[in-house]
């Protein structure tokens, strides 16, 4: 356990997240496990800032893909890294969404693809020139502070620290970043 003045910390897995705690700053290396109720909670919180938004149809996207070849297309390393990690936080994350549109919420699946979506094209507007990785620490940043903003420090570390997953399961649904090209795709199938 570490202490910073009077602050103490648990123990906070995360990858790339940053715990800000009075006078200090830790930065965490991991991802971390993903958890089902932090998930409800943080999928609820989202769905909750962004509610009074306007709901839009999207459009079917219809063209098949693996997560993987999406990843090695855009050059995704921390995606590749722990795709593992990320894959079982993406079932956990549509088990909740499901739940909390059964419990009378509405539809937030949209809702929470067009707040990430638009967080990818502001980043990627103003950082051109940033990796794909780059852009997704950038996005996972701003949905980090802007639900520190709405919720007025009640949210916990840990809860934040799982904003890497929603920002994850908006990519494998194809929401941000490109699919790939059927140039890559037929070169992967000509070389498997």
């Amino acid at each position: 356990m570490m202490s910073f003045d009077k602050h103490i910390l648990g123990n906070i897995d995360g990858h790339r997240n940053i715990v800000l705690n009075g006078d200090g700053d830790i930065i965490l290396s991991k991802v971390p496990e993903p958890k089902e109720s932090i998930m409800f909670s943080l999928l609820t919180n989202i769905a909750l800032m962004i509610a009074n938004n306007d709901i839009k149809v999207d459009r079917p996207d219809n063209q098949p893909y693996e997560i993987t070849d999406k990843i090695i297309f855009n050059e995704i390393k921390s995606y590749s890294d722990f795709q593992e990690s990320y894959d079982d936080g993406m079932c956990i994350i549509e088990q909740r969404l499901r739940s909390i549109e059964d419990n009378a919420m509405g539809s937030i699946k949209p809702q929470i693809f067009r707040y990430v979506n638009s967080i990818f094209r502001k980043v990627k507007r103003t950082f051109p020139q940033h990796s794909s990785d780059q852009i997704i620490e950038q996005i996972e940043q701003k949905i980090t502070e802007e639900l520190k903003e709405y919720y007025k420090y009640t949210l916990s570390p840990e809860d934040l620290s799982h904003v890497e997953f929603v920002v994850y399961y908006v990519f494998a649904a194809c929401k941000i970043f490109e699919k790939p090209s059927s140039q890559f795709m037929a070169e992967k199938n000509a070389n498997p």
